[in-house]
């Protein structure tokens, strides 16, 4: 993301002319567009007032109820705005950012390996910061794949304000990005029970938007953090006072280092897509004697499934041998065990 880029755009947004905007701040047409060209930046030691002067200005003619639904070509990672100070408070975020960047890249310096790293202390500003630093990666990806891996608590309290506020508008499901979550049962449960927490919606929602992978370390992870492979860290902490600190590190020595601690803790993935799940079953058919073993309390049928399909019709449809196998021992065993059966509308109505 780049300053003139995202004041072109939210000029667009704003749906004003430039004109109007380059009046607000002091600066005359030709100014503003020697910015836009990205021909010029602002003077360094204005960065602070000329991303506030921005802000107050877009955000009084932008903000309205659900607003944040406009900025899909700017921010894919954002939040719905509570009011118009909040707003403000995240593009002034936003603008500073994209200077911070071009500042960079103007002095030619080596951002893959800063001295020192960046932190954000309080909900608003780990908030705003998570959101804008997410969309620009998303959005200048150039096609590259997006592993991140993640140890976020989603359901935590301590970070309501922050991950349970955040959205993902305008990206189509890309093909490019997968999220890997580290899932810890033992916290999942305790927040279950004390905020009876809709898990199964939860992953629905976030598979729309990414490749959603569980995994479960057997060590402990004792950090919270957000990690885009080989490209970013986001480490999250809650301080004495129970205010949240963010720092994000972009060294690329390090990133690759806590990678690579990362995936030597013993990790195992916990969930499969259908490829994964088919090789998994023809390569360990006898994985599901536990299964078959045991009694089904209940079946939710999101889809119409041929529980009564006999073996010849079966024969027909493609695949091996062993998963048609398997299929059918799946079949009998709910059929023939006590079981409750839930089945949704769209199920009832889609059947033949």
């Amino acid at each position: 993301m780049r300053t003139g880029v995202l004041l072109e755009e939210l000029i667009n947004i704003a749906k004003i002319p430039k004109t109007d905007f380059a009046l607000s701040m002091n600066m005359t047409p030709s100014g503003l567009s020697k910015i836009l060209t990205g021909k010029r930046l602002p003077l360094l030691k204005e960065k602070r007032i000329f991303s506030k002067q921005a802000a107050c200005y877009f955000s009084e003619v932008i903000y309205d109820y659900c607003c944040y639904l406009r900025f899909e070509t700017l921010f894919p990672v954002v939040y719905d705005f509570n009011s118009k100070y909040e707003l403000e408070l995240f593009l002034a975020t936003a603008i500073k950012y994209a200077l911070d960047k071009d500042f960079a890249a103007e002095n030619k310096e080596n951002v893959d390996y800063f001295d020192m790293e960046r932190s954000f202390l309080g909900k608003k500003s780990v908030l705003n910061m998570v959101c804008v630093i997410l969309s620009d990666y998303l959005l200048n990806n150039d096609n590259i794949p997006l592993e991140f891996y993640s140890t976020i608590p989603v359901f935590s309290q301590l970070y309501s304000d922050i991950f349970q506020r955040i959205r993902m508008i305008g990206l189509k499901k890309p093909k490019n990005v997968s999220m890997n979550h580290f899932f810890d049962m033992s916290i999942f449960e305790a927040f279950y029970n004390k905020y009876n927490i809709d898990f199964f919606l939860t992953i629905s929602k976030a598979q729309q938007h990414f490749d959603l992978n569980l995994w479960k370390a057997e060590e402990k992870i004792t950090s919270t953090f957000l990690l885009l492979k080989g490209r970013l860290l986001l480490l999250f902490n809650i301080q004495i006072d129970g205010t949240p600190l963010m720092t994000f590190v972009t060294h690329k020595g390090y990133i690759t280092a806590f990678f690579n601690s990362l995936m030597k803790k013993d990790v195992k993935k916990i969930s499969y897509n259908r490829s994964e799940a088919i090789a998994a079953l023809e390569t360990n058919p006898s994985c599901m004697d536990q299964f078959f073993n045991n009694s089904i309390d209940a079946v939710y049928n999101f889809i119409s499934i041929g529980y009564l399909l006999e073996k010849k019709e079966l024969d027909e449809a493609e695949g091996s041998d062993i998963i048609k196998e398997l299929v059918m021992k799946f079949f009998n065993h709910i059929l023939t065990t006590e079981t409750t059966f839930f089945v949704t509308i769209d199920a009832m109505t889609g059947f033949w």
